[in-house]
């Protein structure tokens, strides 16, 4: 789903007559630390689908150094904008994750409404919702289709898109892009 928000925040770029290499002016510090976390996820995921470790303590560890080093780009560009929804949405995902041993629950009426089979089995660090889960509506439960693509995404994902696609907008525009360059992101 953010690879589809991304593309669509650049068409909505080029709509609003801005350009892709306008971005070269976006700064962002600590920019590496989103790369970390995602190869971090990355890898955490492919060691849970090979079986090479179990949900539990290492899943967990692995999720929390993944949310460490978005914390750190987040309180390095806290003044910006766009930065708080990234960090509110960190924050709400994080809330639901951590309060349920590190794992995303998963809402079966979405799964439903996506035509996701009852008793399917989730990859990564996700599972089926149950009674015992907490913060069930920060989880996974918003059904969306795009494109015949079913995904299913948490109140702190739509925070997550919506500040990355601001960034990405907005740095596209022109007009804005000197005051980029000394404020970082609009408020």
């Amino acid at each position: 789903m953010f690879v589809l928000s991304i593309v669509g925040a650049i068409i909505i770029g080029y709509l609003c007559k801005g350009q892709l290499s306008n971005l070269r002016f976006v700064q962002i510090k600590g920019i590496a630390f989103i790369f970390a976390s995602f190869i971090v996820e990355w890898i955490a995921k492919i060691l849970l689908n090979q079986n090479m470790i179990e949900l539990g303590n290492v899943s967990w560890s692995l999720h929390l150094f993944t949310y460490i080093l978005l914390g750190v780009m987040i309180a390095k560009n806290w003044e910006k904008g766009s930065i708080k929804l990234i960090g509110i949405g960190t924050l709400l995902n994080a809330l639901v994750i951590f309060s349920n041993n590190g794992i995303m629950p998963v809402g079966t009426w979405a799964m439903e409404r996506l035509g996701i089979p009852e008793g399917a089995t989730l990859q990564g660090m996700y599972l089926v919702m149950h009674d015992q889960m907490h913060f069930k509506i920060l989880a996974d439960i918003l059904p969306i289709r795009i494109m015949n693509r079913g995904f299913i995404l948490s109140i702190g994902d739509l925070f997550l898109i919506a500040g990355l696609m601001i960034i990405i907008i907005y740095g596209m525009k022109k007009e804005t892009c000197r005051n980029y360059s000394s404020t970082g992101f609009p408020s």
